[in-house]
């Protein structure tokens, strides 16, 4: 999983082979945040 930083917003994921968690994506996107590369590790599950 990948995730796009703009500053402090997540602006994109990049979900490989990691299924049913479009959703969450979407959720993290659509969240301003202020978010930290470090706060992102383990946001969206794997399973």
């Amino acid at each position: 999983m990948l995730y796009y930083l703009e500053g402090t917003r997540v602006r994109g994921v990049l979900l490989w082979n990691v299924w049913g968690q479009v959703d969450a994506a979407r959720a993290l996107i659509a969240d301003t945040g202020p978010w930290k590369p470090a706060d992102l590790r383990g946001r969206i599950p794997f399973d």
